[in-house]
């Protein structure tokens, strides 16, 4: 089997959990988005504040599992290590959360709701304790089993929100003792959240048990020497991607800033695809570039990985750009949602924007390989503050819109450091023309939808459909050409 088919098959099982994952949360609008926007707004922002920590806590362990793995040492020494590191960053976490609850309740403006703040700190506790055991999975090529698991979960929060806001609602009953009471309103999906989290921290246990040994006191200082500027690539990272919904209800010029992060929330959900082949690419793709880093030809691998990559990520934006609206009359249900002119226009701007986020993780495997995590985490440290800079600067100006056009220049701009960065310390030969070309054929395409195809009768739904066809096969058939590879893939023995 071919690099690419290898890859592109991982990609796909792991991408079942993740499409699923994300779909759910996209297809979760249509019951969040019966409450109004200044309701919805906890979800958004609640949601927000959370992968700060999902990315500080784990302190790099993650990717430095992986680093230490490809330097021969032992997977149980390894995988404890990594483990106990997190467990104990997650119960300090957890106690001074708890502790100060209704100070952080407060703090987000939410000071009748300190119960939020304990359902968030213990989804965060058990999310956390599933990045290693779901990273040793990763590495031992069970995707199925770590799809199996995550689906699970999903299923459990898919089932428990259809009982909570469809099925129940519709039923007309008010209150159930220790089951349901309707004051509680959003907060059930929070609950639904803990339960899921909770449930694949079980099932990953006897993995955890299995692989447990001992902790080695100079492997964990060497694995937090390599993790922790990943720990600011990753919290640079998050600036960029969730600080807009953090920091908007302190910068919009509103009477009413619940409600703008309501419909910059709900329609921000709507750019999700692209961020659904990410993750599930990145899931297959780490371990598959630290493994692959060992061969000679692994820069002109990295190139071929990157041209299909774009291929794909271009293809799904076109796609949800050339339906949005229709998408968007099914998703968002509450008309007031529709109300606010800039809901439906950060999309265009935040699909990109993930497309180049998408790049800027290949293109980050230089300095992850290489071993200079202190220069991806400057790259990083410059575009979260770019983000905020133009935050600051620009949203109380033009409101909500100005933060996904924000988050469009950060990444394009992070993207040309990390290239250029990167191509001196570890050259690799992408095909910047061929990129480019495809870019250039996906903005036309956009464009001729924009303004040609606009009206909705059945001819122009066709017209739609042929454009994306062609734009698809021609840009297959474009990457084939030229510096292409078919070598064998990696297999464990």
């Amino acid at each position: 089997m071919s690099i690419i088919k290898k890859l592109a098959s991982d990609t796909a099982i792991y991408g079942i959990p993740s499409i699923v994952g994300r779909l759910l949360n996209f297809l979760l609008i249509f019951l969040y988005t019966k409450f109004n926007a200044s309701v919805f707004a906890a979800h958004t922002e609640f949601y927000a504040y959370a992968s700060f920590f999902l990315v500080i806590l784990p302190l790099g362990m993650e990717t430095s599992f992986f680093n230490f793995l490809r330097k021969g040492n032992d997977i149980k020494t390894t995988f404890s290590t990594a483990f106990a590191t997190l467990l104990g960053s997650a119960i300090v976490f957890a106690f001074i959360g708890v502790l100060f609850r209704q100070n952080v309740a407060d703090f987000m403006n939410y000071p009748t709701h300190a119960d939020y703040v304990v359902w968030f700190i213990f989804i965060i506790f058990c999310d956390v304790l599933t990045m290693i055991p779901f990273a040793l999975l990763r590495h031992q090529k069970k995707a199925k089993k770590f799809a199996l698991i995550r689906s699970i979960g999903i299923f459990i929060n898919i089932v428990l929100n259809v009982i909570y806001f469809l099925i129940i609602p519709k039923m007309g009953v008010e209150h159930i003792p220790y089951l349901y009471n309707v004051e509680m309103g959003i907060g059930y999906a929070f609950i639904i959240n803990l339960i899921s989290s909770a449930a694949m921290v079980l099932m990953l246990l006897p993995d955890v048990l299995n692989h447990w040994k001992t902790v080695d006191k100079k492997l964990w200082k060497d694995m937090i020497r390599y993790g922790m500027p990943l720990v600011l690539v990753g919290l640079a990272g998050i600036v960029n991607e969730t600080f807009d919904r953090v920091v908007l209800d302190k910068l919009l010029v509103s009477d009413n800033p619940k409600f703008e992060i309501g419909v910059y929330g709900a329609f921000y959900k709507l750019s999700i695809i692209i961020t659904i082949f990410i993750q599930a690419f990145r899931y297959a793709a780490e371990p598959f570039f630290f493994e692959r880093a060992k061969e000679k030809d692994a820069p002109e691998v990295y190139a071929l990985v990157m041209k299909y990559f774009i291929w794909v990520c271009l293809s799904a934006g076109l796609l949800t750009l050339f339906y949005i609206d229709e998408i968007a009359a099914f998703a968002v249900k509450d008309e007031s949602y529709y109300t606010h002119p800039d809901g439906i226009k950060i999309v265009a701007p935040l699909i990109l924007a993930n497309i180049f986020l998408g790049i800027i993780y290949n293109l980050s495997i230089w300095y992850k390989v290489k071993e200079k995590n202190n220069l991806g985490a400057i790259i990083s440290v410059i575009g979260a503050a770019i983000t905020v800079v133009g935050l600051i600067v620009f949203v109380p100006k033009f409101g909500f819109l100005a933060a996904a056009y924000v988050t469009l220049i950060t990444y394009f701009i992070m993207m040309l450091l990390s290239y250029f960065v990167g191509q001196r310390h570890f050259p690799i030969p992408y095909e910047v023309g061929k990129v480019f070309l495809l870019f250039f054929v996906a903005f036309l395409c956009y464009w001729i939808n924009n303004n040609l195809l606009s009206d909705a009768s059945i001819l122009t739904y066709i017209l739609k459909g042929l454009l994306f066809a062609v734009f698809t096969v021609l840009g297959f058939f474009a990457i084939k050409q030229g510096k292409n590879l078919n070598l064998p893939s990696i297999t464990r023995k």
